[in-house]
């Protein structure tokens, strides 16, 4: 039941409102780095037209893909890039504040877009579930099954058609994980098999057989095995490095801050060519990309290549014109779909494509356009101004094209999507009914590919000349809710006093909507709260106290929200034992926002008090008997590290410092417990069997740890493995099976205890599994 109601709950996050500014935020300007018009948009337009490479990062979760590597590619290169991920990294731990794993999947997708963007660039999500650890292949193909893999693999490299594909390393547990070796072999076995599909698909043109050319995988084995990416070189016009670029799109993943500095410390990626095995120079991963065009475009290419090249030097006085005579002959080709092969298809449409930016920066076209709602429901209408459209010259028509609606979308009223554009006016979007809703995301899994739905928005002026005629294209992305959202975000609590529920409701309809929410319920009460929401979009944040009723047996129950008897919400609830013995006085360092641990003494109604490891720590210890250090605390505040002293002093008094699981790279560096050492472990998964001394007062008093408390744990038992002589002189209560790995180690230190706990506490206590709050009620009772 444990697992089942923490992934299927509206799994939310307290008072996150990040993800909601988001949905609510117009379509975004282009980046810095790609404006529409002027000397920086022509030299970028004409490296694009003439690379027509195309680069594929694959990567196993958002934070992994190499940054500086895509800089290069798109701005150095021209190249058209995108980043790829196969889970969204839900397992993981943020940086800033603890997140449920539904959340913390928005925000890590909502990252990579926005450093992908900055880019230039495009991200798609294969939606496999994230695995932190597994202690045997099979556990890892049974959440990630081959044909799964290698369908949704397949189907983004057909898609795509790459030139060159980047497989990017496991940065959090290296390459040697179980993940990770199965991901390589499956985008292995992808890319072969595409390959095989191609080759099976051959073209007859002028008596030649012409195979799809076969993308180039180059993988990130590590350090100085490999080539690296020149990133070193600087931007000809931005006067940056390419790795000083990544870094800028690196500042996007602020949920990984602190892990992605950790992690490329004296580290840095450097790629193996691993199909096919040939380069013309093996000192470039790019050497000799894109493969050169068949016979017959070779003269158009010439003409590409020559119109760029003046491009880049500046001489744009004729490139006009011979940009509409280039479109001609790509038009003309194109005309004859069947006479070319695939690899011809995606030069010219990638030509076509490209001449089109470029005609539109050379005439200075830009387009500003207002679209008043971006989170909108069935039925329901958006409103689309454009304000202004410079770059048009001399008579001729102009329209607006709503492209890649789908059937049941109406605009202005009609099934029509291409209409007169007339400045300032109003276009008049109605959604379709129904529509997948994919906001609030804790309610609706993540299905899409992409961050949100794009629309694109075409705008096309047909004038006398072929010259000063355009098509300019912007992106409108629009996200889909229920007309009235009830969110749940506290969507597990427990059956103790002072506990409360956190709703969050919000009208995306235009109808006003007022009533009272309440809890009333056999298990449970809270008094009616009422509410009004006025307008679209308006929001209300409320907390119910609630009242237990009667006396239920252990288990967990769900409990109904409910606006005027009608439920519209739930929660679960989990009633179990667990006591804190003693009326304990309890500090706590922690580095994150929303601590687990914070809210787990909280439900053990304990006051408990935050440390600061400043100055003052010895004076904030002197009236606690047990101190906690948090998980991750010595990497988000490694300033815990010099205050060794000090808690020190607070065991030898008499103290009990309880660290719960550190990273094993800021532990190792300076540890709080002298010649014990931390190794990082892949292998210590969530069922992975522990052998517990049940004659320990740690596993008995005041609760007793019952073999089903290590049942039904999620993504960890723990994160490292624990060595070195300090043990000698410690017990250790609870170990894994069969190996004997140390989970738990505690001693006595002069008047006082101290206990490492390696244990994956934090999911378990966002959890509410009983087994996870009665150990941790011991350790603080010990």
């Amino acid at each position: 039941m444990h697992k089942l109601f923490f992934h299927t709950l509206s799994l939310k996050v307290l008072f996150f409102f990040g993800f909601l500014f988001f949905l609510f935020s117009c379509a975004q300007k282009p980046p810095t780095y790609f404006p529409e018009t002027g000397r920086d948009a022509l030299y970028q337009r004409a490296l694009d037209l003439r690379s027509n490479l195309r680069v594929l990062s694959i990567a196993l979760q958002p934070g992994f893909e190499d940054l500086a590597a895509l800089a290069y590619f798109r701005l150095g290169r021209g190249a058209n890039a995108m980043s790829a991920y196969l889970t969204n990294g839900e397992a993981g731990e943020s940086d800033v504040q603890s997140e449920y794993p539904s959340y913390l999947a928005a925000v890590r997708r909502e990252e990579a877009a926005r450093a992908m963007g900055l880019l230039g660039s495009d991200v798609r999500f294969l939606n496999l579930p994230d695995i932190t650890a597994a202690s045997d292949s099979a556990q890892v193909r049974e959440l990630w099954p081959s044909d799964t893999l290698n369908l949704r693999l397949g189907r983004l490299i057909s898609n795509f058609k790459p030139d060159l594909i980047l497989v990017a390393r496991d940065w959090q547990l290296g390459n040697q994980s179980l993940r990770w070796q199965i991901f390589r072999s499956e985008v292995m076995a992808a890319v072969k098999s595409v390959a095989a599909a191609k080759i099976a698909e051959f073209f007859i043109v002028a008596d030649t057989y012409h195979a799809w050319p076969t993308p180039r995988v180059v993988i990130d084995e590590g350090e100085g095995q490999g080539v690296p990416v020149t990133i070193n070189e600087r931007h000809p016009r931005w006067k940056k490095s390419y790795a000083e670029l990544g870094a800028e799109a690196a500042r996007a993943y602020t949920s990984l801050a602190v892990q992605r500095k950790r992690w490329s410390q004296n580290r840095a990626p450097s790629y193996l060519m691993a199909y096919p095995q040939r380069s013309t120079d093996p000192s470039q991963i790019d050497a000799g990309l894109p493969l050169p065009v068949s016979g017959r475009l070779r003269n158009l290419e010439i003409q590409v290549e020559y119109l760029t090249a003046a491009t880049l030097d500046g001489n744009t006085d004729k490139a006009l014109p011979r940009v509409v005579t280039i479109m001609d002959s790509v038009d003309s080709y194109l005309g004859r779909q069947f006479e070319l092969t695939p690899a011809e298809r995606r030069t010219l449409l990638g030509w076509k494509s490209g001449l089109e930016n470029l005609r539109c920066t050379l005439l200075g076209v830009e387009v500003d356009y207002t679209v008043t709602d971006t989170l909108l429901t069935e039925r329901q209408l958006t409103y689309v101004f454009v304000n202004k459209v410079q770059g048009i010259k001399g008579e001729g028509t102009t329209e607006i094209f709503f492209a890649g609606l789908d059937q049941g979308w109406v605009v202005n009223e009609d099934l029509q999507h291409r209409l007169p554009l007339q400045i300032g006016e109003e276009y008049r979007l109605l959604t379709p009914q129904p529509v997948t809703y994919n906001f609030p995301v804790g309610q609706h899994p993540f299905q899409p590919t992409t961050v949100g739905r794009a629309i694109p928005l075409l705008v096309i002026h047909r004038a006398s000349s072929k010259e000063q005629s355009f098509v300019h294209r912007n992106t409108i992305n629009l996200s889909f809710a229920p007309k009235f959202v009830a969110e749940v975000l506290t969507p597990i609590v427990r059956m103790a006093p002072n506990e409360r529920v956190v709703i969050r409701l919000m009208n995306i309809s235009r109808d006003g909507v007022a009533d009272t929410i309440e809890v009333a319920d056999s298990l449970a009460q809270s008094f009616r709260h009422p509410f009004r929401l006025s307008s679209k979009g308006a929001t209300k944040l409320d907390t119910l106290p609630i009242t237990w009723q009667g006396n239920p047996d252990d288990g967990t129950y769900v409990i109904p929200v409910v606006i005027d008897g009608v439920p519209i919400a739930k929660f679960a609830a989990r009633k179990f034992r667990a006591e804190v013995e003693g009326a304990k006085r309890v500090g706590l360092v922690t580095g994150i926002k929303n601590s687990p641990a914070a809210e787990a003494l909280r439900r053990l109604n304990l006051k408990f008090v935050l440390a600061e490891p400043g100055n003052g720590l010895v004076q904030q210890t002197e009236a606690l008997d047990v101190l906690i250090i948090d998980r991750r605390a010595l990497t988000l505040q490694p300033e815990i590290a010099e205050k060794r002293q000090a808690l020190d002093q607070f065991v030898n008094r008499g103290g009990h410092l309880i660290v719960l699981a550190q990273d094993a790279a800021a532990w190792n560096a300076k540890p709080l417990w002298e010649d014990m050492t931390l190794t990082a472990s892949s292998l210590l998964a969530a069922n992975m069997p522990v052998q517990s001394d049940a004659s320990h007062v740690l596993l008995a008093k005041p609760n007793f740890i019952a073999p089903e408390d290590w049942n039904e744990w999620l993504f960890w038992r723990g994160y490292n493995q624990i060595s070195g002589s300090a043990l000698t002189a410690a017990t250790v209560p609870v170990r894994t099976m069969p190996d004997g790995l140390p989970l738990i180690v505690t001693a006595t230190v002069g008047n006082g205890k101290r206990t490492y706990v390696d244990l994956a506490l934090h999911p378990q206590l966002m959890n509410i599994h009983a087994g996870a709050f009665r150990l941790l009620a011991n350790l603080i009772s010990y």
